[in-house]
């Protein structure tokens, strides 16, 4: 039963490193899109992260958002609410 225990934590850490990986190239992609839009004049940018306040990951999303003149709300839904188009 401990072998087992320890082959299904192994895999949940790859998975969880896979997902975090794919997570990562998202959130840049996103960043650098809502610089491209900004800077082709769209005036209000609203994004949603469920990492946006993570002890390791939050600064570096808020930095993001800053630098792309990006509102982070606190739900999908207030992004939603917030906006004319979703992309």
């Amino acid at each position: 039963m401990a072998q087992l225990a320890l082959v299904v934590d192994t895999a949940r850490t790859v998975w969880e490193g896979l997902v975090d990986r794919r997570l990562h190239r998202i959130r840049r992609a996103g960043s650098t899109i809502a610089g491209g839009l900004r800077s082709a004049g769209v005036d209000r940018l609203f994004a949603f992260d469920v990492a946006a306040h993570d002890r390791g990951l939050g600064s570096t999303i808020q930095e993001r958002a800053r630098r792309s003149g990006t509102t982070l709300v606190e739900s999908s839904a207030e992004s939603g609410a917030a906006s004319d188009m979703l992309f």
